[in-house]
This record gives C-alpha cells, sequence and structure tokens, in this order.
C-alpha cells in the first residue's frame, strides 16, 4: 500500500469514529437513521450531479443493480448498529463491530478475491479474536441489555465484511465513478430505510429537529466511505489490508465514548481495543 492510500484509510477512520459518535447520541428509533441518511443524500447531491456529468457517467443495468443492493447493504448495517447502540455503549459496540468486520472482511479477502496474508497478518487475526472476546465478556450494566448489545455488534461486522467486499467489486471491478457511486448508494439507502421511517412517524417530527447535527454526522460518513473506496482503487489497495487498517478509529470512539458519554468499564475497553487496533496493524503488516 502507497502512502497516499494510507493516509486515506486513517482519515476515512477518523470520520467514521465521529459520524459513529454523532449517531450514538441521537434519538433511538429509524426515524432518526432515515433523517440522517437522507441529511447526507441531499447535503452531497451537487457534487454527486456534478460528477454525472463530469464524469459522463453512463448508466447501464448492471450500475443499477450494484448501487441499489449497496444501498440495501448499507441500511442493513445501519439499522442494526443503531440498534446495538440502543442498548449499549459506543465503547463496546463500536470496537466489537469493527473488529469483527475486518476480521471477517480479511478472510472474506482470501476465500473470494484470493489474496494470500502471511504468518503475520494471521497472527493479527488471531490477536483480533482474542480482543473481541475480551470484550464480549460484559462486567456491568444489565446482562441481558450487553448481550443484545453484543450480538447487533456482531451482525453490524458482518455486514460490515460484506458490504466491503461488494464496495471494492464496484470500483474496482467494475470501474464505478468512486464519489458517484458513494453518493448514488446513499441516494438507494435512504429508499430502503423509507418503510422503515414509516413506521415510526411518532417520533419523526422529533428526529427531524437534529437535522443540523444529522448533517454533520452524514458528510462524515459520506466522507469515511468515499476515502474508503479511494484507497480501494488507488493502485488496487488489497481488501484484507484496507479493512484492518481502519480500525485506528477504534481507538477514538472508545475515547469520545469514555470521555464524552461517560461510558464505564473504561480501561478493559481500551485495553481490548488497543488489541484490535495492533492486531489490524499486524495484518497490514504481514
Amino acid at each position: 500500500m502507497t502512502t497516499v492510500a494510507i493516509g486515506l484509510v486513517v482519515a476515512s477512520a477518523f470520520a467514521h469514529a465521529g459520524w459513529n459518535f454523532i449517531a450514538k447520541r441521537g434519538p433511538a428509533g429509524p426515524a432518526y437513521t432515515w433523517v440522517l441518511v437522507v441529511s447526507e443524500a441531499i447535503a452531497i447531491a451537487p457534487l454527486g450531479i456534478i460528477l454525472i456529468v463530469a464524469d459522463h457517467v453512463h448508466f447501464s443495468w448492471t450500475f443499477v443493480w450494484v448501487i441499489v443492493l449497496a444501498g440495501a447493504l448499507q441500511a442493513v448495517y445501519f439499522m442494526v448498529l443503531r440498534a446495538g447502540y440502543a442498548r449499549g455503549d459506543l465503547s463496546l459496540v463500536y470496537p466489537i463491530s469493527r473488529g469483527t468486520g475486518a476480521l471477517l472482511a480479511t478472510i472474506a479477502g482470501i476465500v473470494l478475491i484470493g489474496e494470500r496474508p502471511g504468518l503475520i497478518s494471521l497472527a493479527g487475526a488471531a490477536v483480533i479474536v482474542v480482543a473481541v472476546l475480551v470484550l464480549t465478556n460484559p462486567q456491568r450494566g444489565p446482562k441481558s441489555l450487553q448481550r443484545a448489545a453484543i450480538l447487533l455488534a456482531l451482525a453490524a461486522g458482518l455486514a460490515i465484511a460484506v458490504y466491503s467486499w461488494w464496495d471494492r467489486r464496484a470500483v474496482v471491478d467494475l470501474a464505478i465513478p468512486i464519489v458517484f457511486y458513494s453518493w448514488a448508494a446513499a441516494v438507494t439507502e435512504a429508499v430502503w430505510l423509507t418503510p422503515a421511517m414509516l413506521m415510526d412517524r411518532q417520533r419523526l417530527r422529533s428526529a427531524l429537529r437534529h437535522w443540523p447535527s444529522a448533517t454533520i454526522a452524514g458528510v462524515m460518513r459520506f466522507a469515511a466511505y468515499a476515502f474508503i473506496l479511494l484507497a480501494y482503487s488507488w493502485q488496487g489497495a488489497p481488501l484484507s489490508l484496507v479493512a484492518p487498517l481502519r480500525e485506528t478509529g477504534i481507538l477514538v470512539a472508545v475515547w469520545l465514548g469514555g470521555s464524552m458519554l461517560g461510558e464505564e468499564d473504561r480501561k478493559r475497553r481500551l485495553i481490548a481495543s488497543v488489541g484490535i487496533v495492533a492486531g489490524g496493524l499486524l495484518l497490514v503488516a504481514g
């Protein structure tokens, strides 16, 4: 991986941790999730439209169904993640979901794309597994809520691995313009989330009052997504290395959860999160 690709991935990690912090603080329910995604799609719309013209994007049925499915995968991921945040701490759900996603993305890179990480990378994967197991042993709080948050975080990690593989295929194998793809995926994600929002209309008015912070989170979310896609396309940065490196954002999220949200059990979570990041770095080194 080049220095530029590494810089893009690290910038994505910080932006990703930031929008998750805002999303965690937002009101519960699908209505706010929909408001955030729609705010993102609207804020980025001028750039998306300009790129359609400037890049001479020629639509095909392949483009359409790839983008529609990308939006569906993002919608599933976001709904599961937000459900996890409704039941557990940012410093618990975020590291588990990101660590699991990195591990499964590495496995996907090996099995589906034919990438071959070395022994150091495999050692990094083992470190991630141990660190996630440490995090999944709740010490405080209602056990039922903690277990539900952990299961949802693991499900979000699976969704991360699936959409990471799909996104890399779209921008590398199919050569769909990156920024346009990111915006179009946000638009289709908003469409997919509309039925859930309609079922949560009682909280829609309250959610709309949070549109300024939702817009900030949406723009950060878009930036995090676009930076990663740029990294994938930069000399074909491999999925099995990009996905783990972006997990440096875990430390930022754990710090935000402990210092800004007053979440407990900070020492153990920080140690486990350092383990996840260290495992990710070993994956890159190998």
